[in-house]
């Protein structure tokens, strides 16, 4: 009876232990379509930065937390300002612009 009440305890405490880590960026077919209508206009990409800041660092913010399941990060550990940054410079997004 004490072993099924422990592990009872140890399943509930590591049921709600899980991070959650968003996908890298992959270009979607709609993104395709809606850039090669631009038909080789420029697009710049400016700073991007988060808001509220990391309250000890002032850093952006490399973590979120959602009630429902807990933290979110990204897939790398950068920051999420970082993270929409590197995908709007990324390779594919250049080609289909330019094209």
């Amino acid at each position: 009876m004490v072993k099924m009440m422990i592990g009872a305890v140890a399943l509930a405490a590591l049921a709600g232990c899980s991070t959650y880590s968003v996908s890298r960026y992959a270009i979607s077919a709609d993104n395709v379509v809606a850039l090669r209508s631009l038909q080789g206009q420029t697009v710049g990409v400016g700073e991007f930065t988060s808001s509220p800041k990391n309250e000890k660092t002032g850093a952006d913010l490399a973590e979120i937390m959602c009630r429902g399941v807990g933290p979110i990060k990204t897939s790398d550990g950068e920051s999420f300002a970082s993270y929409i940054k590197k995908a709007m410079s990324s390779a594919e997004f250049k080609t289909l612009v330019v094209q």
